[in-house]
């Protein structure tokens, strides 16, 4: 008798603790469905949201975005032209601080003139250099610029993270640029790459 009770205690104790397994699982599934869904809105966030700053060029008739490239704080990126009247290279450097700014760097030209400076300005160095004019030390912050793009013989061309492209393939030669550093979602770099029209280097 000792041992039929005791086998139907214990089946007993069996059948009541199938609700508390039943419950644990439930709130298992639940607790895993908010985990996966927490890793889910974190991946989004960090997909789409613009953490990560490129240096754009916009172009001024269209507002759309026709060149974009990674850049962090410290890089530098040259822009190179002829000028007009000397026919002579100038190069216009650039770095990016720690505001995500451009700031004016460094200028070098070959020949006085129109438009080029025949001083420096206070605070600013200058130098020669293999024939050439070097302005350091310029320090002017910019939160963007704008560049009219030549049609004839300037020939602008950015020089960035050992690539040269010229500004034309941007935007027909004659249209301007606004040049600046914006953050984008990874998701855009990931789709757009380094440069947003790679077809016009192919």
């Amino acid at each position: 008798m000792t041992s039929k009770a005791s086998k139907g205690k214990r089946e007993g104790e069996g059948f009541q603790s199938l609700p508390h397994i039943l419950r644990f699982k439930k709130n298992r599934a639940i607790i895993i469905t908010l985990i996966v869904g927490i890793c889910l809105i974190g991946t989004f966030y960090f997909l789409l949201s613009p953490l990560f700053p490129q240096l754009t060029f916009t172009d001024g008739k269209t507002n759309q975005v026709v060149g974009a490239f990674q850049i962090g704080i410290g890089d530098f990126f040259d822009i190179h032209y002829t000028h007009s009247i000397h026919k002579t290279l100038v190069i216009e450097r650039y770095k990016i601080d720690e505001n995500y700014h451009i700031v004016v760097d460094q200028l070098i030209y070959e020949s006085f003139g129109v438009g080029m400076p025949s001083s420096p300005e206070e605070g600013q160095r200058f130098r020669q250099e293999d024939g050439k004019f070097i302005i350091d030390n310029i320090n002017r912050v910019l939160p963007f610029f704008d560049l009219s793009v030549g049609q004839v013989v300037a020939n602008h061309q950015l020089k960035i993270h050992d690539e040269s492209i010229k500004l034309s393939d941007m935007v027909t030669p004659g249209n301007w640029l606004r040049i600046e550093v914006k953050k984008v979602p990874l998701i855009r770099l990931w789709k757009e790459g380094i440069y947003l029209d790679k077809s016009k280097h192919s």
